[in-house]
């Protein structure tokens, strides 16, 4: 049997996680992974929950760095032949494989970096940066623009250390689109009853930055503001560039079957090149939607089910969506999708003395999805009784 090559564009947790599994299959394996970032590979959750820990190393490698016999290139990929399956290098070498594997992640929205110089948070260069200001600063004060749950983690952090935060959101409620609106009116009493000074249905109008770093803001309701660190957090796109001009993609990322095997524009498929993480779209292989979620879960799983795949091995079955984060106190885990207009979850437990409850939200009267809050021991029932259920499928 040939000796099976695999270039792997992208060395963050979808990559390595397709590296590891690929070399350690114990088959005839060759693995190339092309990372352009110096710190990786690194977990990037904890760059918001954990950034003021005193013991926290924001590059520290993680439990699931991948390991056995591959290449790692600290470089960049430029461009993809999908018919020629090379990978050429900003280096100038190319590589030729026998598949090619993208998981470029995302990159943040940067209006407000590249207009004002707000701060970004998706590596652990940044990261340092703005733990590196904060402290340095004699009386930090930061602004958050963005209440999703990249921002809520940032004030819980930030405020959770003593510095007082401003908090900025466009929207009527903070992590609305994950949550619904009746959580998302908990998500802001928790930053409230944080002590987070929270803006909602405001935007930034401008921003100015004086010599010694200090932003003065002002918001679309004509509010002022001033901070020491600005840091943006409205979300991120899929980083896409490497299949412009041969492949389908959008804002939601490259499009792919559903093995996660890229889509030409014409809908036909590359059979030698896949996408994964939050770079890729996924085709659902019973509705045909195509689906994009970025978590920690849903990298770690493509990558699995993409080595599986390229092994032509069965994959395991992949479950519904599973998130979580530690926003104000409380640890929030949802599992599955909540509908697109969601109505009124059902109230399934509650634990006042521990600021817990689990929540169900259904669809068409089927559980779409469930949201624990403080309450791993339920959370941990309704996972196990979703694997038994996906197990009989």
């Amino acid at each position: 049997m040939s000796v099976l090559t695999v270039s792997v564009i992208g060395g963050g947790l979808a990559g390595s996680t397709a590296a590891h599994n690929l070399v350690a299959s114990g088959e005839d394996v060759e693995v190339i992974v092309v990372e352009e970032d110096p710190d990786s590979p690194y977990d990037r959750p904890p760059l918001t929950k954990r950034l003021f820990a005193h013991d926290f190393d924001p590059a520290a490698p993680p439990a699931w760095a991948p390991e056995g016999r591959f290449e790692w290139r600290l470089d960049r990929a430029v461009a993809i032949d999908p018919h020629r399956r090379t990978v050429s290098l900003e280096s100038g070498e190319v590589l030729t494989s026998d598949r090619v594997v993208i998981a470029t992640g995302g990159r943040p929205r940067t209006q407000s970096s590249d207009m004002w110089g707000f701060a970004c948070l998706r590596t652990a260069a940044d990261a340092r940066w703005v733990r590196d200001q904060v402290r340095s600063a004699p009386a930090p004060t930061a602004l958050i623009e963005g209440a999703g749950p990249l921002g809520c983690e940032m004030a819980t952090s930030l405020s959770s250390s003593g510095v007082p935060v401003t908090l900025v959101e466009a929207d009527r409620l903070p992590m609305r689109r994950l949550l619904g609106p009746e959580l998302g009116s908990e998500v802001a009493a928790w930053a409230v009853e944080a002590g987070v000074d929270l803006r909602l249905e405001r935007h930034i109008r401008s921003a100015e930055r004086s010599r010694t770093g200090r932003f003065s803001v002002t918001l679309s309701d004509g509010g002022k503001l001033e901070a020491n660190v600005a840091i943006s957090a409205i979300g991120m796109t899929p980083a896409t560039e490497l299949v412009a001009g041969w492949a389908s993609a959008d804002s939601r990322g490259i499009h792919c079957d559903h093995r996660s095997r890229v889509l030409s524009e014409t809908g036909a498929v590359h059979e030698n090149v896949y996408a994964i993480g939050d770079a890729a779209a996924v085709t659902h292989p019973q509705t045909g939607a195509l689906l994009h979620h970025e978590s920690w879960t849903n990298a770690a799983e493509q990558g699995a089910a993409v080595a599986a795949d390229l092994l032509g091995r069965a994959p395991a079955n992949v479950g519904r969506p599973y998130f979580w984060t530690e926003v104000f106190g409380r640890r929030v885990q949802v599992l599955g999708r909540l509908p697109m207009n969601p109505g009124p979850p059902t109230l399934l437990a509650d634990y006042p003395e521990r600021n817990g409850a689990v929540y169900r939200f259904d669809d068409d009267r089927s559980p779409a999805a469930w949201v624990a809050v403080n309450a791993p021991r339920d959370f941990a029932m309704i996972m196990r009784d979703e694997q038994a259920q996906q197990a009989t499928k």
